[in-house]
């Protein structure tokens, strides 16, 4: 019997409480279950198809051609003979909805073992232990992406970079993300007029809040008080 969305997002969930990043996830259930690179970063969100098209057109509303799932299947299935290859655009677009590098969702072979320095690197995979270190995977808004409406699960996505930030402080040092948490501050206080409720708009300011906490707290910690 093939597993739901939500049984992997059950498992994902467990994962990241250990500290997994999404890539990790992906990169796992790759290797575990098969899946092609698109298929595990949906999943490693417990997403359907049908969630992504909807999270797709809350983000970029498009009255004349909305996503559907059958879309998504299209460039999930991709490139068996039934898919459809996705455009550069629409690889930038699942990356910031599956918070990863557009990159990481084509697959692919990989020959980076013939490069001769990473034979000096240490690069570790992931392991059901925890976290290996690897980069940050919340995802700022792609360039030109402009916010006419501010939605819930949009401030999910602020809410969850916020705390993206806040691990990799703890990993790397307030150095690493000091910039980045100013201009996600920056980007959240532009559009808090956008709210489509009112109960959006206190949770977003709410978000603010702690972002601006956290952009303190890097500020003592270097010693730049403002």
């Amino acid at each position: 019997m093939a597993r739901s969305a939500r049984s992997y997002q059950r498992e994902a969930d467990e994962l990241r409480a250990s500290g997994w990043t999404y890539r990790q996830i992906a990169s796992h259930w790759r290797k575990r279950y098969r899946f092609n690179p698109r298929v595990a970063f949906r999943l490693a969100h417990g997403l359907t198809q049908a969630d992504v098209a909807q999270r797709w057109n809350e983000q970029w509303r498009d009255a004349d051609a909305p996503k559907t799932a059958k879309q998504i299947s299209y460039w999930e299935i991709w490139p068996r003979p039934a898919g459809r290859a996705p455009s550069l655009d629409t690889l930038n677009k699942l990356a910031f909805l599956y918070r990863c590098a557009a990159g990481d969702l084509l697959g692919g072979e990989d020959h980076s073992h013939l490069d001769t320095a990473a034979l000096r690197a240490n690069e570790p995979e992931p392991h059901a232990g925890g976290p290996t270190g690897e980069r940050m995977t919340g995802a700022p808004l792609p360039a030109g992406t402009v916010l006419s409406r501010v939605t819930d699960r949009i401030v999910e996505d602020f809410e969850i970079l916020t705390d993206t930030y806040r691990h990799l402080d703890y990993r790397e040092g307030s150095g690493r993300v000091s910039a980045d948490v100013g201009a996600h501050l920056h980007r959240m206080l532009e559009v808090s007029n956008r709210t489509t409720n009112t109960g959006t708009h206190r949770r977003l300011l709410r978000a603010a809040g702690d972002a601006a906490q956290l952009a303190a707290w890097f500020a003592i910690d270097a010693q730049r008080y403002q």
